[in-house]
């Protein structure tokens, strides 16, 4: 779009409708940025939390939970329970990645 509006508004012959036009489409990109920026950072949110989990409970009552990511499967995470609501950084789990998945 950057490169074909410019092109478009030149073909104009009157001044006035040209910057007219100019204007019009530079002040409604300006008011959009904001509205592609923070519908972006919303999609680097949803592409960077999606994974699968699986919540593993011992016959103790003790919990782990397992994380895989969606991507490739190549990173599975273990967290271990630190209190009723939170886990913590257990260890990394490389003899986990791949197939078949971590919630199968």
């Amino acid at each position: 779009m950057v490169l074909l509006v410019p092109a478009l508004i030149r073909r104009r012959r009157r001044k006035w409708i040209r910057r007219t036009v100019g204007w019009t489409s530079a002040l409604a990109s300006a008011a959009a940025t904001p509205f592609i920026g923070l519908l972006f950072f919303f999609a680097v949110l949803v592409a960077a939390g999606s994974g699968d989990y699986v919540k593993v409970v011992a016959l103790d009552g003790q919990s782990v939970l397992i994380t895989q990511d969606d991507f490739d499967g190549d990173v599975v995470n273990i967290f271990t329970e630190h209190d009723d609501f939170t886990y913590k950084f257990g260890r990394g789990a490389p003899e986990l990645t791949g197939w078949p998945r971590v919630k199968d």
